[in-house]
């Protein structure tokens, strides 16, 4: 089975896939960063993302709750309605130094559930770019139509990510749970054993 592996977290180089598992986030940027480092960095002078630099800000909604992106032409807005768990959005800032406790992983039917809604198209709506867009109305208002299209297929790609992971988390850890089970219940098995036991049944 190959295992995707993930690099470190940007600002502190820890590790993402560890148990028990850190809260993290996957910016618009591609980068990879626990959610207690976001916390640091906006609390910081200069909220920019370690790696490309590109600012990171914080968006009030009316219903009190924070989102944040970083400033670009083509910049990404994660609502915090849409987000998985362990990507929920910054708290605001007079909760931020008071919560600095890891999140638990979201259960597996959750995450499930969250590649299921993302792999499905919304009602009335279609992701595909079409040829008649710019010819449908004003050359600005296909323009508009054709740029939110992009923008959602954007988010689209990035949650069904970010669901791959937990998938991929929550393998690891019941394989080598399973492992354990094979070789304590039976001392002639070896753990390579177990594993090529495992493969062979998946």
């Amino acid at each position: 089975v190959d295992i995707p592996t993930l690099s470190n977290c940007h600002k502190c180089n820890g590790q993402i896939l560890s148990v028990p598992l850190r809260a993290f986030t996957i910016l618009s940027c591609g980068h990879i960063l626990h959610q207690t480092c976001i916390h640091e960095i906006i609390m910081g002078t200069e909220a920019k993302c370690p790696v490309c630099k590109l600012r990171i800000e914080i968006i009030q909604k009316e219903d009190g709750s924070e989102v944040y992106q970083r400033t670009q032409s083509n910049t990404m807005i994660i609502p915090d309605d849409q987000t998985p768990p362990p990507t929920a959005p910054i708290q605001s800032q007079s909760n931020r130094t008071n919560d600095e406790q890891d999140r638990e992983p979201a259960p597996p039917n959750k995450v499930q559930g969250l590649i299921t809604e993302l792999s499905t198209p919304t009602k009335g709506e279609s992701d595909e770019a079409d040829e008649n867009e710019l010819s449908d109305g004003s050359l600005s208002q296909g323009l508009a139509r054709l740029y939110q299209k992009a923008i959602k297929a954007e988010k689209r790609v990035t949650y069904a990510y970010q669901g791959e992971i937990w998938c991929w988390y929550y393998y690891v850890e019941r394989f080598e749970k399973r492992v354990k089970e094979i070789t304590n219940s039976d001392n002639r098995i070896g753990d390579r054993q177990a594993r090529s036991q495992l493969f062979t049944q998946t």
